[in-house]
């Protein structure tokens, strides 16, 4: 009896094999890996996700910013018709946009050449001639949304009449009386597919039933 009791206390405190410690081991560097690996996933997305928001976050202001210019649009400082260009892609206006008491010429366009592609807008002083003339080309140019993928399907600018009705991709500027802008932003389409759409829609108040 006291001969089976000391072999079984023997084998009880006996320490682990080469192969035990062997498999062990390797339970433990997989439990590691898989934790490491989603602990990394974790804080990508919080990355992603964090980066979305701030980028649309930033696009919202800068479209914010410009619905006020494009709400109070004028004549131009010679005369001319406060739009001047209207497409899905660019829309060009005039107003006084920093407050001088000068109408500027306001170029928004949606730069599909610039990686990420963005939308931009081009603002340009009236010289001192008589009458005043504006120079061609953009005097200033600043980024108002960035990773922008509209499609060609997604027109970023599109136009409403003095009665609210849709106007055609590339109406007379003259009949244009509201503008609606909308931003597809997307910081990684590839591994991102759904977009984050901004859009708001401005009346031309000094137009409006004109």
């Amino acid at each position: 009896m006291h001969f089976y009791s000391r072999c079984f206390s023997e084998k009880r405190l006996r320490g682990m094999s080469l192969v035990e410690l062997l498999v062990s081991m390797s339970i433990l560097t997989m439990v590691m890996g898989g934790m490491a690996i989603f602990f990394t996933s974790i804080w990508r997305t919080q990355a992603f996700t964090i980066e979305v928001g701030q980028t649309a976050f930033l696009a919202s202001r800068g479209v914010k910013g410009l619905s006020d210019a494009i709400r109070n649009a004028r004549m131009s400082a010679n005369g001319s018709f406060p739009v001047s260009v209207a497409t899905p892609t660019e829309f060009t206006f005039y107003s006084d946009v920093d407050g001088d008491d000068v109408i500027e010429r306001v170029h928004l366009f949606y730069d599909t050449t610039s990686s990420p592609k963005t939308v931009k807008v081009g603002v340009t002083d009236p010289n001192g001639a008589t009458p005043p003339v504006y120079p061609a080309g953009d005097a200033s140019t600043s980024i108002i949304a960035s990773s922008v993928v509209n499609t060609a399907s997604q027109p970023v600018f599109s136009y409403y009449d003095r009665d609210s009705v849709p106007l055609p991709e590339n109406p007379a500027p003259s009949s244009v009386r509201m503008v609606a802008i909308s931003l597809f932003v997307n910081v990684d389409p590839t591994t991102a597919p759904q977009s984050v759409e901004i859009s708001t829609i401005v009346s031309l108040r000094n137009l409006w039933k004109k």
